[in-house]
């Protein structure tokens, strides 16, 4: 099998955008970094930071959310992409995935454009991402990752610990303002386009439709099965959980993930047996 028939297959079989994501921003900076040792200079994926050089590479818009300035750069991003696409893709789904991270590197990287005025470019997925994280921060702020499989985290005091960066070296004139600028920027994009869907911001003139507003997913148990079923000494000693356990575990669920489940919670849940959706 020929290497580009390798690489068709790998993507068929990852459908997940996050996934897909990950593949364009890893095959697209190493592309860049070969063409850049080529040409001796790889500044034409990146993002001018003056309105009069964009005009000349509108589409370093793009480009630039999908291009890294090394190794480092883009395994730090690719990391968190990876975690938080991930998490936000289960939850709000593919298409909306993929619409956070294009318009906040958009929105982002016009940010830049308009407010820097030094001698800087823009590179790298970073302002995207922070659409993600800020957006399901919005939506889940309690989800807990675990770093190292060990360390609890929250994702709003991973949210807050980027925003506070962020912020601190804008307000410090640092060097890399520029790029801190368009994180916030793409982080509070994420945050209106979530809270857009989840009904939480209406506009004037651009309501969301009342059936697909985003919500809490629910499950309610099925105090009449079709079938009857034969009550063995287990359901006996273990009966079907009320409505009001399963809604507590997940709401739970919804909050901080399975994962922050205690061993009772996650055989309550197994024990509902009749349910329906």
């Amino acid at each position: 099998m020929h290497l580009l028939d390798r690489i068709q297959l790998f993507w068929a079989k990852n459908r997940q955008v996050t996934t897909r994501l990950v593949m364009v921003n890893v095959a697209f900076s190493v592309s860049v970094w070969l063409v850049g040792w080529i040409l001796g200079n790889a500044d034409f994926a990146s993002v001018p930071e003056d309105v009069e050089s964009f005009i000349k590479v509108p589409y370093t818009v793009v480009t630039y959310m999908f291009a890294h300035s090394g190794f480092m750069h883009l395994l730090f991003n690719m990391l968190i992409l990876y975690f938080v696409g991930q998490v936000f893709e289960d939850l709000l789904g593919s298409k909306k995935t993929l619409q956070v991270y294009l318009l906040s590197g958009i929105i982002g990287a016009l940010l830049f454009i308009l407010i820097v005025s030094k001698n800087s470019l823009l590179i790298g997925a970073s302002g995207a991402i922070m659409g993600l994280l800020y957006g399901l921060t919005l939506f889940r702020p309690n989800y807990q990752f675990y770093l190292y499989g060990i360390i609890k985290l929250k994702l709003w005091w991973i949210t807050i610990a980027f925003a506070a960066y962020d912020l601190l070296l804008i307000m410090a004139s640092n060097a890399q303002a520029g790029g801190r600028i368009c994180h916030v920027a793409g982080g509070l994009t994420g945050v209106v386009m979530v809270a857009y869907w989840t009904g939480k911001l209406q506009f004037r003139f651009f309501k969301p439709n009342k059936k697909s507003v985003i919500k809490p997913y629910k499950i309610t148990i099925n105090r009449e099965p079709k079938r009857a079923t034969k009550v063995s000494s287990f359901q006996k000693s273990n009966p079907v959980p009320t409505q009001e356990d399963i809604d507590l575990i997940l709401d739970k669920i919804n909050e901080s993930g399975y994962d922050s489940l205690t061993k009772e919670e996650k055989d309550t849940l197994f024990r509902a047996k009749d349910i329906q959706v």
